[in-house]
């Protein structure tokens, strides 16, 4: 392709997205206005992403095991596909390290007293009690750091290296928990597996969890839940009725 169709074609594109963008903000109506914000974020993050690509890394995230919990930027999408930041649940048997995707099952929250569409699985509060549980386990954490300082500061002072490395410990254990405070804050109690959007995504777009220390990590769904899933994807994308009958 010679270098200028390509220039043509991409004034073109810039001038017909600004184009729609800009006739959302003057339309006056919220939605639309909302939206043209969503798509301009969306764009400003695919041009980071384009950017980064060429020295993406799948290695350096953790293993992504089934039924793991990551959240994910699925983007400016149309119609009734799901896009933005979303919960999402890993389905892949054997996601490998060196893989640049995964397959996921986006989640959505659960409105009280609006009927489950029949491709959706309704699932309980995972979630929301596996993060309150972290979040327990990292204050009991710290409530133990805080007797150890206490006990080495009075045998050792408070400048001594024991004491100045758990106090770290401590204020590490602090921010960790203000973190899942703060992700427990944006949640609703039940969650919702969307498994007629299943999708295959790069890494690049996973937000949460990253590494060890992200507070995602680890957060899994139940055996039940996951079996619930299990079968409606079977429904949904394998059982065939004729197969059967023949």
């Amino acid at each position: 392709m010679k270098i200028l169709d390509v220039v043509n074609q991409k004034n073109l594109a810039v001038q017909k997205i600004n184009d729609i963008i800009q006739s959302f903000i003057d339309s006056g109506d919220e939605k639309k206005i909302k939206k043209a914000a969503l798509l301009s974020y969306w764009l400003k993050d695919y041009s980071n992403y384009l950017n980064e690509e060429n020295n993406f890394d799948a290695k350096k995230y953790i293993r992504y095991e089934r039924g793991s919990i990551v959240k994910i930027n699925l983007g400016f999408n149309v119609g009734n596909e799901e896009g933005g930041l979303h919960y999402c649940v890993v389905i892949d048997n054997n996601a490998t390290l060196g893989s640049g995707t995964l397959t996921v099952i986006p989640l959505s929250s659960y409105k009280e007293g609006k009927e489950v569409h029949r491709d959706n699985v309704l699932l309980g509060n995972t979630i929301y009690q596996k993060l309150i549980t972290k979040g327990k386990i990292i204050i009991e954490d710290a409530k133990i750091c805080i007797k150890d300082m206490q006990k080495i500061g009075t045998d050792k002072g408070m400048n001594c290296a024991e004491f100045i490395e758990l106090n770290n410990k401590f204020e590490e254990k602090i921010k960790f928990t203000r973190k899942i405070i703060h992700e427990i804050e944006k949640m609703k109690l039940g969650s919702i597996a969307l498994v007629n959007q299943i999708t295959t995504i790069s890494k690049m777009r996973i937000y949460n969890p990253k590494n060890v220390s992200d507070i995602l990590y680890n957060v899994k769904l139940d055996v039940d839940e996951m079996d619930l899933i299990n079968k409606k994807i079977i429904k949904l994308y394998i059982f065939d009725k004729k197969i059967v009958k023949s």
